[in-house]
């Protein structure tokens, strides 16, 4: 017998018509009869599965500059994922420094492979660059959105987070620049010297520079300085010691080089002298160890630095398990134009345009800017974060880097407080306008070149080629 596959309804139509068959079948017959069937079913029984499947969770990427790691992003990374359970943050570091972390960003933006946060810097103009060519997103609305304060943060930081009247990113990272007189307190102290403060002008900083300089071994050479400026990038410091806020290697708005004004020569010549004149500087012939280990052997009385200058000291002595200086620091001296040479340089953290989750990756930003970000930013580092309230922290009170950090960081606070703009070029050329002019004005501090109109002409030409070449980026 075969086996046969049915449906119910067709199961009963058929039953039907097989009864039907036989009634007619008696009645035409007149004869009793019995039918049997066997019919063989195999049922089928479909039933809908409701399978619930766990929500997908959704990686935040930030990306930043390789080498800058740090505790406050683990914590970010932490807080994060704790206030947001269907996301997790993922610390993407490029590798390079700033010369190859631009164009990988700018490559990444183009792919659209890019992260949804990143690192950004004033100093090296990466900031402006990213806002300018749509890298970046404006922040207003979501900081508005988000009532976030920005009261807390240094105004100085904040105007320099802005492109175009419009916030690009949150300040993290703030110093002055090369503002800080470092000096080796064991060795003022040993030779009653007075130490530096804030009444100092550059003639005291010149008459003690050349106190310190000296021949100890009596061998016909100077192999222990007074003092070591801070050339490079970073010579508008000193620039600024005697034009003010006025101009520096720039005009204000970035367009033109200053190079050749008379208060910028002023201010190069002064540090010609410096080298070639006075002999108070080492030359890099004359450094057959390292700055640090020079100053640690009490063979600089003094240095210009930013921040992370004396922390950097401490930082050092403590790998190498050895502590043969105490230093100590002092605004750098004011100049003739009256203002401490300082200027707002920033690092920022920004929502890149192309993220799908802006209002996630604003708040994961907020993480690293807000006051424990900016203390565990401080306690490694020494340079802190861009806001206000971060020095009531007891450890950024305690003894990390010095035997008073609670003095230090209020030098710190003074300084970036009283900050002033920062200038950059308008076509945001940064790196190749800094390249020029600090590898223009070398033959300076190597005594090449001496400080002619024409040669301050030259350079000033260079520099003013890169400023008239189109935007970067166009």
């Amino acid at each position: 017998m075969s086996s046969v596959t049915l449906t119910r309804r067709r199961l009963l139509r058929g039953a039907a018509f097989s009864l039907a068959g036989m009634g007619a079948a008696a009645l035409a017959s007149c004869q009793p009869a019995v039918v049997k069937e066997t019919v063989v079913v195999e049922k089928v029984v479909k039933e809908t599965v409701v399978v619930e499947k766990a929500a997908e969770i959704v990686t935040l990427r930030h990306m930043l500059r390789a080498g800058d790691l740090g505790p406050r992003y683990d914590r970010a990374v932490v807080e994060f994922g704790n206030t947001h359970p269907d996301m997790k943050a993922k610390i993407e570091p490029v590798p390079g420094g700033d010369v190859e972390y631009v164009p990988k960003m700018m490559a990444m933006h183009a792919a659209g492979t890019i992260g949804d946060s990143c690192w950004t810097s004033i100093g090296s103009v990466n900031h402006y660059q990213y806002a300018d060519m749509g890298v970046t997103a404006p922040l207003d609305e979501l900081i508005s959105e988000a009532s976030f304060d920005s009261s807390v943060f240094y105004e100085s930081s904040w105007e320099s987070s802005k492109y175009q009247g419009k916030v690009y990113g949150l300040p993290e990272c703030s110093h002055p620049g090369t503002a800080m007189l470092v000096y080796n307190k064991t060795l003022f102290e040993a030779e009653g010297v007075e130490e530096p403060d804030d009444t100092w002008t550059l003639d005291k900083l010149l008459e003690v520079s050349k106190y310190f300089t000296r021949d100890t071994k009596g061998e016909g050479r100077i192999d222990s300085w007074g003092f070591n400026p801070s050339t490079g990038r970073l010579i508008v410091m000193l620039i600024r010691c005697f034009s003010g806020y006025e101009y520096d290697m720039l005009n204000a708005d970035g367009t033109k080089a200053m190079v050749n004004q008379p208060k910028t020569k002023e201010a190069l010549t002064w540090v010609y002298d410096l080298y070639q004149k006075h002999k108070v500087t080492p030359t890099p012939e004359s450094m057959e160890i390292g700055f640090n280990q020079l100053f640690m052997a009490g063979r600089v009385a003094m240095f210009q630095t930013g921040c992370w200058g004396g922390p950097g000291l401490s930082n050092a002595m403590k790998a190498r398990r050895e502590f043969p200086v105490e230093w100590w620091c002092a605004p750098l001296p004011k100049g003739p134009s009256g203002v401490l040479g300082s200027h707002a340089e920033v690092d920022c953290q920004c929502v890149t345009s192309l993220s799908k989750h802006k209002s996630a990756a604003f708040d994961f930003i907020g993480y690293l800017v807000d006051k424990e970000g900016a203390v565990l930013r401080g306690v490694p580092y020494g340079c802190a974060g861009s806001r206000k309230d971060q020095y009531d922290d007891p450890r950024l009170q305690g003894t990390l880097f010095t035997k008073d950090d609670k003095a230090l960081f209020a030098i710190y606070d003074m300084l970036n407080a009283s900050a002033g703009p920062y200038f950059y070029p308008a076509n945001l050329q940064g790196q190749q306008a800094f390249q020029v002019y600090a590898q223009g004005l070398a033959p300076l501090w190597l005594g090449k070149a001496e400080p002619t109109d024409g040669f301050f002409d030259d350079v000033a030409r260079q520099l003013q080629t890169v400023l008239d070449q189109p935007k970067a980026g166009a």
